[in-house]
């Protein structure tokens, strides 16, 4: 039974210490003069860095389901897949700078640049902690994505 319980110890202590590293991605990267400083950084950042590699990759499934919840419940996946798909695929995203705009309700403002053929575009994206998790705050546009 002790060797079950320790060995138990051991695999969750495995799983607990790969939180604290970023994943790496094709087209979303961390600005090598941004230092991520707690593991709640580090998971935001991945979140980021797993949210903007799909969108780029058109892996709208995988963009879809970091949105914020209720965005799942009111918009039909075809119709975010319709608005989300833009002449940037394949775009770099680079993560610039977190701002925590209110730390009692876990809301952040990343800064974020996107590198595409050679031009670069300053953004700003908010992501909500609910429960745990980082969902992006999907942006309502009035005018259609070209």
């Amino acid at each position: 039974m002790r060797q079950a319980a320790a060995a138990f110890l051991l695999l969750a202590l495995v799983f607990i210490g790969c939180s604290d590293k970023l994943e790496s991605y094709e087209y979303a990267k961390v600005d090598s003069n941004l230092t991520l400083t707690t593991p709640d950084e580090i998971a935001l950042a991945n979140r980021f860095l797993k949210y903007w590699d799909a969108r780029s990759h058109h892996d709208f499934k995988t963009s879809f389901s970091i949105e914020l919840p209720y965005i799942q419940y009111t918009k039909l996946p075809d119709t975010y897949h319709a608005e989300g798909k833009t002449t940037f695929e394949g775009y770099q995203v680079i993560l610039k700078k977190i701002d925590y705009k209110d730390s009692k309700h876990q809301i952040a403002t990343i800064h974020r640049i996107y590198i595409y053929k050679d031009k670069n575009l300053d953004f700003k994206s908010k992501w909500i902690k609910v429960n745990g998790t980082w969902y992006h705050k999907y942006d309502f546009s009035l005018f259609p994505q070209s």
